[in-house]
């Protein structure tokens, strides 16, 4: 083990709401390592033909800011003090495949996204913005006034007041911020009236565009000639050219044909018509258009706008592309109480999973409960879910998985418990976004053409069919002897030698063989090479033919044979190696219990994680999953700071040890 680098500065892994111009010009007070995403931006495979781009705008409302997002970079654990809540029922996304970009929203002036919730965007390939929110009127009298707006958009004058940001100073502290926290840029808002600082606004984008930050104009009064003009006007495309990106305003229907209209305006203006087409978003807002199910009624229908998207001829595929503002709605707007406030009791963790896959994928099996406002009660009906009203329809799967090796644990980011490779570490709630695995790309439940008839879903089962972290793979059979599903969208390029491996538990499933599809259309059945057993869980490898080294895998599926009563299958791993070579051991790194930061940035791998343990004679407790080259175990002298076995203290000792991208430990 190495003795790796002893630091004691007294910080938390605390992300706040910078609210005033004063809290932005002291951003750095927040500048603790812990709060920096480290997971390097994925790259995603090419597109597949007229694939429509997607934007989605995360606003969680009261819950933006609390224990298991933003205020403990970490992760957390525990239960809420009102006992509604647990660090295992949060809002977790995990379709990040039909996402190609991201923002975290707040009413604040600027917004940080949560260190967690920027990992797991990368993790993904999915970038990951914040807000500049410079509204006064709308609730930020007492944060911000007119007089700060007009300064942070006007260059600096002569004789600079230092309690003031102007427009040099702006652009330079939002790409700090960026850069430092490790995120990729914001969406702008302005929505007060001030034809006059249009100049202005449009330097603020167009520089931070220069300095590498994404950039998305969301479309106002402010550049829209008086009013929401909810699409993309004449007027507004120097937003669009000067940011990069442009999202509307939500009011609008399917019968308005903004789409077409904002591509006419792209088509007039552009020298790239096709590359500020997929910058540009007709957005609809969850929060209001989904009222009635599924998701609206005749004349005013979620998805009945988005088909307005799509376009037959000219040009290719759709006019713009696709937004959708508030998807968390299918968790907080099914409270209990629904009053909005954050100690209102949360649907269910099972009951949310069940309702945020039919929003994106559909089910013929599961139902959602969908709210229906009339004045200040809420009913709830049941509604099945058609392949026509869930967001697959209209955008298709992206996948990061590019190359050698690829490893999962069907790890979601949260839990009851934590296992490592089948043995229970740690009980109790927990959260950590940063930990969520690369999930299959197909998870729907419906019939479609050829082998994606998939029947798998993310489960939180017993410990005992958990292999690593809180959730696993599980198989639904439903009644059939042969079962033949996709799991993953790839774009490998084989080696000379590689090698798949499965860890699972089963009943009754007589023959399991993986399939690869490659580039030319050809599948190849695997046969096993080799099994043994792991802490009560199968582990089989499956080697590669010499023959298909070269050639481009574009799909991974399984294919199980079993007894139709009574089988089930459980996958706790699913490895993906280039077996050519031998891979350094992982590393380890020991610390006294005398630090409160244990840093190991010597020694640190962007592409591995890492394990954190405290030691207590006789043993080692699990304590932190880190994505960092840094954990904090305590903040001041008595305030531990671990989200595993919380209940353990008196360390004598800690140890990190390394999980390589191999996923050896």
């Amino acid at each position: 083990m190495k003795r790796a680098t002893v630091t004691t500065q007294k910080l938390a892994p605390t992300l706040l709401p910078i609210e005033t111009i004063a809290d932005l010009k002291n951003w750095r007070s927040q500048g603790e390592r812990s709060n920096i995403a480290k997971i390097p931006l994925a790259n995603r495979t090419n597109k597949t033909s007229l694939p429509i781009p997607s934007l989605m705008g995360f606003d969680m409302g009261e819950f933006t800011f609390d224990p298991w997002f933003t205020l403990w970079s970490q992760g957390a654990e525990g239960t809420g003090a009102d006992g509604n809540r647990t660090a295992a029922n949060v809002y977790n996304f995990s379709y990040w495949q039909y996402v190609d970009i991201s923002y975290y929203f707040t009413h604040s002036l600027v917004t940080i996204p949560p260190t967690v919730w920027t990992n797991a965007c990368h993790k993904n390939g999915v970038p990951s913005l914040g807000t500049v929110y410079l509204n006064v009127e709308e609730g930020n009298k007492d944060k911000i006034t007119d007089e700060d707006v007009r300064n942070f958009l006007t260059k600096k004058p002569a004789n600079p007041d230092p309690k003031k940001m102007y427009l040099e100073d702006a652009i330079q502290t939002l790409s700090d911020v960026a850069t430092y926290f490790g995120f990729d840029g914001y969406l702008i808002n302005q929505e007060d009236e001030n034809t006059d600082l249009i100049p202005g606004m449009l330097a603020l984008l167009s520089a931070l565009k220069g300095k590498g930050c994404r950039i998305i104009w969301y479309d106002s009064p402010f550049s829209g000639g008086g009013d929401f003009q909810n699409r993309l006007t004449q007027g507004a495309y120097k937003f669009l050219a000067a940011a990069g990106y442009f999202q509307a305003n939500y009011w609008w229907r399917g019968t308005d044909k903004y789409p077409e209209s904002s591509w006419k305006v792209i088509k007039k203006n552009s020298k790239s018509t096709l590359t500020d087409r997929d910058r540009m978003f007709m957005a609809m807002d969850s929060a209001a258009e989904r009222k009635t199910p599924p998701y609206g009624s005749s004349d005013n229908a979620f998805f009945g706008a988005l088909d307005s998207i799509k376009s037959q001829r000219n040009p290719p595929g759709y006019f713009t592309g696709l937004g959708v503002y508030y998807p968390a709605w299918d968790m907080y707007d099914l409270r209990l109480n629904n009053t909005g406030h954050n100690t209102d009791k949360l649907p269910d963790r099972d009951m949310f999973h069940a309702n945020d896959q039919a929003f994106w994928t559909g089910t013929k099996e599961s139902v959602i409960l969908l709210n229906k406002t009339k004045k200040k009660s809420t009913t709830y009906k049941v509604v099945p879910i058609t392949a026509e009203q869930c967001m697959k329809t209209y955008v298709k799967e992206r996948s990061v998985i590019t190359s050698l090796p690829f490893v999962t644990w069907f790890n979601d980011g949260e839990g009851d418990f934590y296992n490592i490779e089948g043995v229970t570490v740690s009980t109790g709630s927990w959260n950590n976004l940063s930990d969520q695995s690369v999930l299959p790309t197909y998870r729907f439940f419906f019939d479609y053409e050829g082998r994606r008839r998939n029947k798998t879903a993310i489960a939180h089962p017993t410990s005992d069919l958990v292999f690593t972290g809180g959730s696993c793979l599980s198989v639904d059979f439903d009644g059939q002897p042969v079962l033949e599903f996709a799991l993953f969208k790839t774009k490998i390029t084989l080696p000379a030698k590689s090698r798949i491996t499965f860890v699972r538990k089963q009943t009754n499933v007589s023959l399991e063989k993986p399939i690869l599809t490659t580039s030319d259309g050809v599948s190849t059945n695997l046969a096993v090479s080799q099994t043994s057993m792991h802490n009560g869980w199968d582990r089989l490898a499956y080697d590669l033919p010499p023959t298909l080294a070269g050639k481009v895998v574009t799909e991974i599926g399984l294919q199980l044979t079993a007894v139709p009563d009574g089988a089930s299958y459980y996958l706790g791993q699913f490895r993906f190696l280039d077996t050519t070579g031998v891979p350094a051991s992982p590393k380890g790194f020991d610390f006294p219990n005398t630090v409160e930061e244990l840093d190991w940035t010597n020694g640190y791998q962007d592409t591995s994680h890492y394990r954190v343990w405290g030691f207590l004679n006789p043993r080692y407790y699990l304590i932190g999953i880190v994505y960092n080259s840094v954990y904090r175990v305590r903040y001041g002298p008595n305030e531990a700071n671990h989200i595993f076995n919380p209940t353990i203290e008196g360390f004598t000792a800690y140890r990190v040890l390394e999980v390589d991208k191999f996923g050896n430990a």
